[in-house]
């Protein structure tokens, strides 16, 4: 019935075949059987008793193998949604785009919103999705990939708006997911701020404020992704990178093949586990450190940077 009524509309053929399988069935014969089956048992209907235990148990297994059956098949059609793996990036300023350029390059998605037209207009001038507006407005509900967000990250030089932010999307996501950067402690007294929004005020460690981040880009800063490994460890990269704002760990590399998000950890305050072998660690470079050593022959090299 699906597919018929659905034939001659704008969805696609594969969207049309996996709403027919996982149609549900029998929910009419559900709510009118047991008035079919007592007229025919007073007509003596044979077996007329054995309708409505028969009409529940044709639709409690069609269930349970359309639950069992409806994600292989929409992947085997390609019509599956993919786990949510969207950065949102509260703010669209110099620091955030910087930023949200070197996840791009490390094949992370990521969207970016700000109220400040101009901010906007550069994002997407740089090729980075933007929504012009407040990420926590009822038109934001309509128009952002909201079902896509894993993470935001409140990354505005206005407290006010990284606070309304976080306060908003701690309801919608799980609060270890959403972050922001910190707020002057007087600020914070002033104006009463929630236990919430000072408690996920830990992004990019002790270091990682607004105005220093803001300072290494106006110098010419650079976020750059290094691999930790064996040869170069994570206390090798801290010798030699001293002056560095570490902002992410990544775990994994993205394969056209396999829909599952690269895993993504920020640096916090009092981070308990540091980057192991095999992950990428992305920091923002001050200038200074455009020429590295390498960890395999002690020769120098040009470091791999993400383009800005």
């Amino acid at each position: 019935c699906i597919a018929i009524s659905t034939y001659g509309t704008e969805l696609p053929i594969k969207s049309r075949l996996v709403l027919a399988w996982i149609a549900p069935r029998g929910i009419v014969a559900a709510a009118v059987g047991s008035v079919f089956a007592l007229s025919m048992m007073e007509a003596g209907v044979a077996d007329a008793e054995k309708i409505v235990p028969l009409i529940f148990t044709v639709i409690i297994i069609t269930v349970v193998l359309q639950s069992l059956t409806a994600i292989p098949i929409a992947k085997l059609l390609g019509v599956r949604q993919p786990s949510p793996n969207t950065i949102l990036l509260i703010g669209a300023n110099h620091v955030a785009r910087a930023i949200a350029r070197g996840l791009k390059e490390q094949n992370i998605p990521v969207y970016l919103s700000d109220p400040a037209w101009e901010n906007c207009r550069m994002a997407r001038m740089d090729g980075l999705a933007c929504y012009y507006g407040n990420p926590q407005s009822e038109h934001a509900e309509r128009y952002l990939p909201l079902t896509t967000i894993r993470s935001v990250m409140a990354l505005s030089p206005n407290r006010h708006h990284n606070a309304l932010g976080v306060q908003y999307f701690s309801h919608l996501l799980n609060e270890k997911n959403v972050f922001s950067l910190r707020s002057s402690t007087s600020h914070a007294k002033a104006n009463k701020d929630s236990a919430t929004f000072l408690s996920r005020q830990i992004l990019f460690g002790d270091n990682g404020s607004y105005a220093r981040l803001s300072s290494l880009i106006a110098k010419g800063g650079k976020v750059s992704a290094t691999r930790i490994s064996e040869e170069f460890s994570w206390e090798k990269y801290q010798e030699m990178n001293g002056d560095a704002i570490p902002l992410f760990i990544l775990n994994g590399d993205k394969d056209s093949d396999d829909d599952s998000p690269v895993k993504l950890r920020p640096f916090t305050i009092n981070m308990e586990k540091p980057p192991q072998q095999g992950e990428r660690v992305v920091a923002m470079l001050p200038p200074k450190m455009s020429v590295l050593k390498d960890p395999n022959n002690g020769k120098s090299k040009e470091p791999k940077e993400i383009k800005e």
